[in-house]
């Protein structure tokens, strides 16, 4: 063959070489290189309260010259929830519909011939969307997707021209008492026509009607420590409002609720300060009574109690009160007999003496009828000849015969305490029956069993200084070969010994009690001193 021809012939073949070449080139290019088309997308809402059910309008604009857009999808932002979608309007006469998906709003051309959208041309969407409590720390974004296919199949061959679509969520869900807790008596439902309320809330303070499966728990957020709520304590909002119909508190006093959602994003609430009152009288209970001085009145005070032991409770009638002694063998003389009045809270007080000296003596407050108020017994106190009170100031003496400083015939037995501290006018010493007397003259220092303390709290002796009683017996009688002085002394279980005893005896089941001698200042008169640490009873005879 010609070499003419067989350079032509290498020719023609590089040529195909290299036309095959640039085709294998163009099939592998991808296709993210064919230019996209625009497209814009807009919001009428710019901004809606947490929580809220809000209606929206989004609409979509082919501003492509070249190319017509079948389908969009607008992502559902985190947290909403799409309720329903109520319209969707496309150009005339072009039809489109709208489905709500798993994660989108999905707009779809009826058609893939005459119902794609040309440039210029738009569809909008009108749907309801629930918004999230929480509001979040940023716009929440509807980002759109669009492309050419009617079906949304195939390459998302549009781009967003311009800002994605954004919604500002503000405010916060929360929690609101709407029908307070009110006065309500002890063991009765609590609230006005006895339920309280408690509502949800939107950003904007506004009932969230369409909830209806937030928890809601309410709880003691103040008030006595006995205080105990009792009742269905957690309701489910119905049509955004949880109602507690059976709450109850037996203890009397000031209280607050606190109500708590089961979804963090909702603030809880405290609810307005509310009182729980007393119920119906159901008892009386008598006060403490301290040991009295025969034949001087003293005061007696008797508490109305409800069934749960609630004070101050009010009587629904009038109802006389009676004061007796049923332990005891002397009269109530003065004012045993006492009438509450009707809705009178304050109880009864009765202003009545005792008529004879007598230990362990118990009165009992009943009322007259017998069947309205459960009565109560006192404790046992003792009724005395006189009360002496204690120093009032540091190494000063408190007795029981008047101010004697040693004993006189007039005043054969004196007895005198003394507290190195001082005291603050509590009573200390008692006396039965001592004054002028030598035969069954008895008497004691209060039996308090524990340490005594003055105004400010300081103990009135220490170890270091002990009290002392000293007895002294009148030199007149001292010389009687069968007059005796007996001292005893019953302790607690606070009683320390103190080693500075002259002469120590066994005193009172076999206690160790320390007594020691010393001369007085009146030469022949008999005198014991008897010192301690812890509070005793303390008597001589």
């Amino acid at each position: 063959m010609p070499d003419r021809l067989r350079g032509s012939r290498r020719g023609k073949a590089a040529v195909v070489a290299a036309l095959c070449g640039l085709f294998a080139l163009l099939a592998v290019l991808p296709a993210s290189a064919t230019p996209a088309e625009p497209f814009t997308a807009s919001v009428d809402v710019g901004s809606a309260p947490a929580g809220a059910t809000q209606s929206f309008v989004y609409a979509v604009t082919n501003t492509s010259d070249s190319l017509e857009l079948g389908s969009v999808d607008v992502a559902i932002p985190e947290g909403w929830t799409i309720v329903s979608i109520t319209e969707v309007v496309a150009s005339d006469p072009k039809s489109w519909s709208g489905t709500i998906g798993v994660d989108a709003i999905e707009l779809r051309a009826d058609s893939s011939e005459d119902d794609l959208l040309g440039g210029g041309e738009w569809v909008t969407v009108t749907f309801e969307a629930t918004l999230p409590c929480d509001p979040g720390d940023d716009p929440y974004e509807l980002v759109p997707t669009a492309k050419s296919t009617h079906d949304f199949t195939g390459d998302a061959d549009f781009a967003l021209d311009g800002t994605t679509p954004e919604v500002e969520v503000t405010g916060q869900c929360s929690l609101a008492f709407g029908t307070q807790p009110s006065e309500t008596e002890a063991g009765e439902a609590i609230g006005s026509a006895g339920a309280v309320t408690v509502e949800v809330l939107d950003g904007a303070g506004e009932v969230i009607e369409e909830d209806d499966s937030t928890q809601v728990t309410v709880e003691l957020e103040s008030g006595p420590l006995e205080g105990v709520l009792a009742g269905t304590v957690t309701q489910t909002a119905v049509d955004g409002v949880a109602t507690f119909a059976d709450l109850s508190i037996t203890k009397a006093g000031p209280y607050t609720l606190s109500a708590d959602p089961d979804d963090d994003a909702i603030l809880g609430a405290t609810s307005d300060e509310f009182e729980i009152v007393p119920g119906p009288a159901a008892s009386l209970v008598l006060d403490p009574i301290v040991d009295q001085v025969v034949d001087v009145l003293f005061t007696v005070h008797a508490t109305t109690l409800d069934q749960y032991g609630n004070p101050e409770a009010p009587v629904t009638d009038a109802t006389d009160v009676q004061l007796t002694v049923v332990a005891g063998t002397g009269a109530l003389t003065g004012g045993p007999l006492v009438t509450i009045s009707a809705s009178g809270t304050a109880g009864a007080d009765f202003s009545v003496a005792y008529t004879k000296i007598e230990n362990f003596v118990r009165l009992r407050v009943d009322d007259t009828a017998g069947d309205a108020l459960a009565f109560d017994d006192s404790n046992l106190f003792d009724v005395l000849e006189v009360i002496v009170s204690q120093a009032s100031t540091p190494n000063a003496a408190a007795t029981l015969n008047g101010e004697c400083t040693d004993a006189t015939p007039a005043n054969p037995t004196c007895v005198t305490l003394f507290l190195p501290n001082g005291g603050s006018g509590d009573q200390v010493l008692r006396e039965g029956s001592c004054v002028g007397k030598l035969a069954d003259c008895f008497a004691s220092v209060v039996d308090a069993f524990g340490d005594l303390k003055d105004g400010l709290g300081q103990p009135l002796y220490t170890r270091a200084q002990p009290a002392r009683v000293v007895v002294q017996l009148d030199k007149t009688i001292a010389k009687m070969a069968a007059t005796k002085i007996h001292v005893f002394m019953d302790f607690g279980p606070g009683f320390v010994e103190l080693g500075n005893c002259k002469n120590k005896g066994v005193v009172n089941a076999g206690a160790e009690g320390c007594v020691n001698t010393r001369n007085s200042t009146n030469a022949g008169d008999r005198v014991l001193e008897i010192l301690f640490v812890s509070d005793p009873r303390i008597g001589f005879r």
